[in-house]
């Protein structure tokens, strides 16, 4: 199957590269849970939440890149063509798990994951 590439990808950098894209799109249902990931990352106190947010993702990205590890899923072997059924794997998943509080359909899975392109 397509998402066969998908699963390909060792855990981690899926996590490496999915983290921050995530992080940004739950910010605002999340904003008191990423406080903390913005303290880990030494990111000012003094800041409005969601701008705080913004640059632990950033910094969460810095941080990975320094660890020469893979921060978009361009530098996977993963194909863009098979982002409609990863897609709707994810929601199903999400569904299965009720992981998120965010409902979320495919089209907004598939532009969250063209994003991390």
């Amino acid at each position: 199957a397509a998402s066969d590439v998908y699963k390909r990808q060792p855990h981690g950098y899926t996590s490496c590269i999915v983290l921050p894209h995530v992080m940004r799109f739950l910010a605002s249902s999340t904003l008191e849970q990423q406080q903390y990931i913005a303290d880990v990352f030494n990111v000012e106190p003094g800041l409005e939440p969601l701008a705080r947010i913004e640059l632990a993702a950033d910094r969460f990205t810095s941080f990975i890149q320094e660890l020469d590890l893979p921060t978009r899923l361009g530098q996977t072997d993963a194909s863009k063509d098979n982002v409609p059924e990863v897609a709707r794997a994810v929601v199903k998943e999400l569904k299965h798990q009720a992981a998120s509080s965010e409902s979320m359909s495919e089209n907004e899975v598939a532009e969250l994951l063209l994003s991390m392109w």
